[in-house]
């Protein structure tokens, strides 16, 4: 929707708006996108996008209406003639025009005052929207759709307060109902989990605060938020990569051991209830030191500022690594994968992070001695 905006010719204006009008003529296509883009916590909200931007455009910017401001207003009646037209085309939605006109602030309204809507049962809620897939023909999904759209706009304002580190985004979200009662770790660390437009170095901040007696809250939201993920299933690249895809790491060595050292106590849990074969960590410890080991190494393959021949090789790497294991070496099959597997994909952390490792990289006593027996 970029071409409508200034910067482009009159020309290139209306042929977009002209490629607009044939979408918005289609009679399932606007029900369709609000379903699937703007009752989605992971989409964008493609249906107000097109609303907005039509209802800008429509507006004469002088005395005269111009063929741009008939275009929009065409697309806009389009899309309500087909949004008449679903409702109608149900018995459960047949009534007057009137009737019909007012339904229609239902779809584009992101703050039901409903408060039945909140009681709507889940299971039947859902089962209701499942089944009719791209077709709005029930009740009950239509107040699914809208509650979801509720929910969604709920979670983009405390998204935004928190991302503005506002330190009364907790009280916010309590007031919007997001938060039934007064937060705990568990609701908090759900929030951050689960919601998508949530600013990736904020959240690092916020989990990595510390120390813990100054902050137990903090590290209590930490603790719970590793345990969300499911490294049982995963190898020990994926589930350092997994975890560090979900924030991005702060630049003090302080905050990456408090976050490290909760990724390898859940990592180690959950190991111990995987399958039959010997695990491969002997302790918590252990999965600390190869994280930092394997985060090393990632800083090493990828620091463009480091010559060639100063980087870790293989022999280096499995050198480094003996007796990380409590005492006992990790095994060379296991260490080659993760070198190879590194080296081919590198882990995703931002500048200021690679900084502070290759700090670590230089002097081995920075990391916390705790975890090195």
């Amino acid at each position: 929707l970029d071409v409508t905006q200034k910067g482009f010719s009159q020309e290139q204006q209306e042929a977009a708006l002209e490629s607009l009008l044939e979408f918005c003529h289609e009679p399932s296509l606007m029900q369709d996108l609000y379903l699937n883009y703007d009752c989605d916590m992971n989409c964008t909200n493609l249906f107000d996008t097109i609303m907005a931007t039509l209802s800008k455009m429509a507006a004469p910017e002088g005395p005269a209406v111009m063929a741009l401001n008939k275009l929009a207003v065409e697309g806009i009646l389009a899309v309500m003639e087909a949004i008449a037209r679903k409702c109608g085309s149900s018995s459960k939605f047949t009534r007057s025009s009137s009737e019909t006109a007012g339904d229609l602030s239902d779809l584009s309204d992101t703050d039901s005052d409903d408060e039945s809507e909140g009681d709507l049962n889940a299971e039947e809620g859902d089962a209701a929207y499942d089944q009719l897939g791209s077709r709005w023909q029930t009740e009950e999904a239509h107040k699914v759709a809208q509650e979801r759209k509720r929910k969604k706009h709920v979670l983009q304002q405390v998204a935004g307060e928190f991302n503005r580190t506002n330190r009364e985004w907790m009280r916010i979200a309590q007031d919007l109902d997001l938060f039934s009662s007064e937060p705990t770790p568990e609701m908090v660390a759900d929030f951050m989990y689960t919601t998508p437009q949530l600013d990736k170095t904020q959240m690092g901040l916020y989990l990595s605060k510390g120390p813990e007696d100054r902050y137990p809250f903090h590290a209590k939201v930490r603790t719970s938020f590793c345990t969300l993920f499911d490294f049982k299933s995963l190898s020990f690249s994926e589930s350092l990569r997994t975890f560090l895809q979900k924030f991005r790491l702060p630049g003090e060595a302080q905050c990456i051991d408090r976050l490290m050292e909760a990724f390898a106590a859940e990592m180690y849990a959950q190991q111990q209830g995987g399958p039959e074969e010997a695990p491969l960590f002997n302790s918590a410890d252990s999965v600390f030191r190869m994280a930092f080991s394997t985060i090393m190494l990632n800083t090493d393959l990828h620091n463009r500022g480091m010559k060639e021949e100063k980087r870790m090789s293989l022999p280096d790497f499995i050198r480094n690594n003996r007796g990380l294991n409590d005492d006992k070496d990790f095994p060379e099959s296991f260490l080659t994968e993760l070198f190879h597997e590194i080296k081919g994909n590198e882990l995703q952390v931002q500048k200021e992070f690679m900084q502070v490792a290759e700090v670590l990289r230089q002097h081995a006593d920075g990391i916390p001695a705790k975890h090195w027996g």
